[in-house]
């Protein structure tokens, strides 16, 4: 089974083969790193993130648009828009590369329109409480940028 591993100073991972056995200090068990969250974490093209990111946004903006529609039921929201609000504030967090393409060069009111209805919707409901606090996270991390408040004001 191929694994992640590191190798070199360099903090580089490369795939390699699985370890079985035991170490002392671990309690018999090779931890092994998470292949997803490597992978989010090198995302660095332009292109791949904007295709990411254009893909949460569209899942996020559904939730939304489905109740702002004349006709009922004419426009389905996706179900997990909170895995996808978890997703895009891990990939905001892991990868500055993300987060610095995301606040530069995208327009932040279509990721803050989703964020603020889903909030809205969230106060009111005692069910809701995790939603509420993920989407405050994402925004707290938003807002620490300073590209993002300048794009807010254009």
């Amino acid at each position: 089974v191929p694994v992640l591993k590191p190798s070199g100073s360099n903090g580089s991972r490369e795939a390699g083969p699985a370890k079985t056995g035991g170490n002392a200090e671990t309690g018999g068990s090779v931890k092994r790193p998470n292949a997803f969250r490597f992978m989010l974490q090198n995302l660095t093209k332009d292109s791949e993130i904007d295709m990411v990111f254009s893909g949460i946004v569209r899942l996020l903006s559904s939730v939304y648009q489905a109740d702002q529609t004349y006709l009922p039921n004419s426009f389905k929201s996706v179900g997990f828009y909170q895995e996808a609000l978890v997703l895009l504030w891990h990939l905001l967090t892991l990868n500055p590369a993300f987060a610095k393409r995301v606040v530069d060069k995208h327009d932040t009111n279509q990721i803050l329109l989703p964020c603020l209805y889903l909030l809205h919707q969230a106060k009111s409901s005692i069910q809701l409480v995790g939603l509420l606090h993920v989407v405050s996270f994402l925004l707290l991390v938003l807002s620490s940028e300073r590209s993002f408040s300048v794009r807010l004001n254009e």
